[in-house]
């Protein structure tokens, strides 16, 4: 019994630590774009901070970007994603107009994944809804708004999901791996939603946003919000920035259902 709690404790231990590093680092490649934006002097925040915050942004685009290109896939274009090395960042653009044969395609790719997976009833459940939500959305012009949502859409499900997988400890290659989950988990989250956050409330950012890649209003939610659902950059970040605190929540609400049964 002894032995047994002993285990438990150390298991504990582990993941506060695992948490902690992740925390803290993710706050840190937060700090030169808080700077930026907020026009605040911080301390030591040049150098190897700066270098790693560029990469963190980098790995932000790429995950973005295919998640843009995953959703033109399930509604029947094909895409490309790329990096814009012009303006920064990236874009994701439909090579086709909208195919319903490879739209249908991608229908039984799912609903044959639902099948196989039928003795693990929560991604059968998965499939079987993602499934529901394309044929449901996919014949009507919302798709749109779906897709332009699903790069910041995206980073939000990869980082609850590398989350997770630090909670859980499900990392085959180690501590290391456990450690990077728990970063980038934390950082795709805290960077989305700090971003949502100055949408919100920061002049200065939503001047950048409303002016990126060389033109006015070509970001995600200038579109969403122009061409579709007809709401402000402010409105629609507000509701991201709760599809943030989702994300952040549901690993720990996974994680603890685990640990009480």
């Amino acid at each position: 019994m002894r032995k047994r709690l002993g285990l438990k404790k150390s298991m504990i231990r582990d993941t506060v630590i695992t948490l902690l590093f992740g925390l803290i680092g993710s706050i840190i490649l937060l700090l030169p774009s808080i700077e930026y934006y907020y026009d605040i002097a911080i301390p030591f925040v040049d150098g190897p901070v700066q270098i790693a915050a560029i990469g963190g942004e980098y790995m932000r685009v790429f995950f973005h970007e295919i998640g843009h290109s995953v959703f033109f896939l399930l509604y029947g274009y094909l895409s490309v994603p790329t990096f814009d090395v012009t303006y920064g960042g990236g874009f994701a653009y439909a090579l086709t107009d909208q195919m319903y044969f490879l739209m249908l395609c991608v229908t039984c790719v799912l609903v044959y994944t639902a099948r196989l997976n039928h003795e693990n009833k929560g991604w059968m459940r998965f499939f079987i809804l993602l499934t529901l939500f394309q044929l449901g959305t996919g014949f009507i012009e919302f798709h749109n708004v779906v897709i332009l949502f699903m790069g910041h859409g995206s980073e939000l499900v990869i980082g609850s999901y590398m989350l997770w997988r630090a909670l859980m400890d499900m990392a085959p290659r180690g501590i290391a791996e456990r450690w990077a989950n728990a970063l980038f988990g934390f950082y795709f989250i805290f960077a989305n939603g700090r971003d949502f956050y100055g949408l919100m409330t920061n002049s200065l950012e939503q001047t950048v946003y409303i002016q990126q890649k060389g033109g006015l209003h070509l970001g995600d939610f200038s579109q969403i919000g122009m061409d579709y659902l007809h709401l402000s950059i402010s409105q629609l970040s507000s509701f991201a920035l709760l599809c943030a605190l989702l994300a952040l929540c549901i690993p720990f609400i996974l994680y603890f259902r685990s640990d009480s049964k």
